[in-house]
């Protein structure tokens, strides 16, 4: 499964990541994250916004799939 996320701020330092309510995705938090001053990683879940569509979706799939460790970030 893959992930979308956006970076907003320095691209140094440790990120702050975000993730949006259900329904909704990463750029939710545009406005909020400009204003942090630091380094943001904000996630689209999956089936939301620009992240993949999952084959079943549920707390105990994407704990198995592990999406998180792909990004990287």
């Amino acid at each position: 499964m893959t992930l979308a996320f956006r970076e907003i701020g320095p691209r140094t330092g440790v990120p702050v990541a975000l993730l949006p309510a259900l329904g909704s995705e990463s750029g939710t938090w545009d406005a909020f994250a400009g204003r942090l001053g630091r380094r943001v990683v904000a996630v689209d879940l999956p089936g939301h916004g620009d992240s993949a569509h999952a084959e079943k979706y549920s707390l105990g799939a994407m704990v198995r799939d592990r999406p998180f460790e792909r990004l990287r970030v």
